[in-house]
This record gives C-alpha cells, structure tokens and sequence, in this order.
C-alpha cells in the first residue's frame, strides 16, 4: 500500500501555493525513481497487489487514475480517495493541512485489512501528512503479519526528525521500518522485501 502525494506524486503538500498548482494548473510530476522502484518491485514480489491512499477529494480520481496508469503503469491498482464536498478551492487546501488526514489515511487501512486480512503489506508513504504516525499506529494495531514493513520517504522542510520517527514507531522494531531520502530510492531496488528484508 502506497500514499500518493510526495511519496509517489510531488505535490508540495507543505507549501499552500505548489499544492494548488501541481493539484489544479501543473502536468503531474512522479518523485523521481519511484517509478523504477514500483517497477521493480512489482517484478520481485511477483505481482502485487498495489493499492494507493491519498486525502485528496474523489473529484480528482480521473487526474489520479491518469498520473499512475501514466508514470507506474506495471502498478495499478484501486485508488482510494476521500469523500469529500469542496465547494471552493479554499477548502480543498485548508483540508490538505488538516490533522483529520490521520483518522482518514488509518480508517483506510482498517478497511484494506477488512478486505484483506491475510495479506502482507509493504507500506510506503512520506514525511509531510502524517504518514509515519498512521503506519506507525496501524503497525501497532495488527501487526508484523499485516505491514510487514514501512518505508518513509524523508521530505525537505518536513519534521524529520528522530524525536518525530520515534514517537511515530513507538511499539514498532526498528528492523521494520525505514526512513530514506531522494538519493536513495534507486537502492530501495536492493532490499529483499519478499524475503522479509526492509
């Protein structure tokens, strides 16, 4: 399972304006190697099942939709985005920075388990929107046999610190989870997911 914005899509989640423009104006961009790394990680965990995660609005599922079949298509899968009414682009923004995103992002993997309860899940996401705290707590409440592993992609200008990682994984062995950083993405390849490497 995988988040979209700044994990797999730049979307400048931390500046109101670049979110708007790479929301609403800009062609979308993919972080540059994840969709290598998807790539392979399709190939060596023999096909996956891909699901994606985002705050955004289901208004913009076509965008979405069209970004990953485009940029990652050996990795499509469901979309899940939120149900959410905006009835101008105020709204849309002051919601991207809403701490709700947390309770939103977990209800999601408390549904993905729902369906999928047998199944092992890497987790990617990144370090603006609350994606270490969310993993960190849906880690805690079913375990290393759900999320076998958690990768966060370390965003410049967001809390990265160890204080943050730490309160986020409390309860989680720190051989499950992994920060990294933009020159490292391509090295991701390297790790053996699927023989219970993270």
């Amino acid at each position: 399972m995988t988040y979209i914005d700044d994990t797999v899509k730049v979307s400048h989640v931390l500046d109101t304006l670049a979110l708007a423009k790479a929301t609403l104006i800009e062609d979308p961009v993919a972080v540059t190697g994840m969709p290598e790394l998807y790539a392979s990680l399709a190939t060596s965990l023999s096909s996956p099942q891909f699901i994606y995660i985002s705050g955004s609005p289901f208004q913009l599922y076509p965008f979405l939709h069209d970004f990953i079949s485009t940029a990652f298509p050996a990795n499509k899968g469901p979309i899940l985005l939120q149900n959410l009414t905006v009835i101008n682009i105020s709204q849309l923004l002051e919601f991207a920075g809403n701490d709700g995103i947390f309770e939103y992002k977990l209800s999601q993997i408390d549904h993905i388990h729902g369906m999928y309860p047998n199944k092992k899940f890497l987790a990617i996401g990144d370090s603006t929107q609350k994606d270490p705290e969310t993993y960190g707590a849906a880690f805690n409440r079913y375990g290393g046999d759900f999320i076998t592993c958690i990768w966060i992609r370390s965003v410049d200008g967001a809390d990265n610190t160890a204080a943050r990682f730490a309160g986020a994984f409390a309860g989680v062995s720190q051989d499950k989870y992994r920060i990294y950083t933009d020159d490292q993405i391509l090295s991701l390849q390297q790790i053996d997911v699927a023989g219970g490497k993270c």
